[in-house]
């Protein structure tokens, strides 16, 4: 395992590189030799648009939940949506 990686913004995530020289059957690879970095860059690429996809799908929920609850709410006489402050 090498020294973790300084990142800006990412600091407390401790990321380093980790070499690991074993032999693996042929029939056990999942990736040509020489290209495991292309075929975990694919893979993270597709999971981060998964979870992409997972949390544009829970903002759209919430913000649903928030407005009914401010069309349903009264405050000072008003639905909490007439309020400008709020819209």
């Amino acid at each position: 395992v090498q020294p973790p990686y300084r990142k800006v913004g990412a600091g407390p995530l401790d990321t380093a590189a980790v070499h690991i020289d074993t032999w693996v059957p042929a029939d056990h690879l999942v990736a040509r030799p020489g290209t495991g970095l292309a075929a975990i860059s694919w893979g993270l690429a597709h999971e981060r648009m998964s979870i992409a996809g997972q949390v544009a799908s829970s903002c759209q929920r919430v913000l649903g939940v928030t407005h009914a609850r401010m069309v349903q709410r009264r405050q000072f006489g008003a639905r909490l949506f007439e309020h400008q402050a709020l819209r």
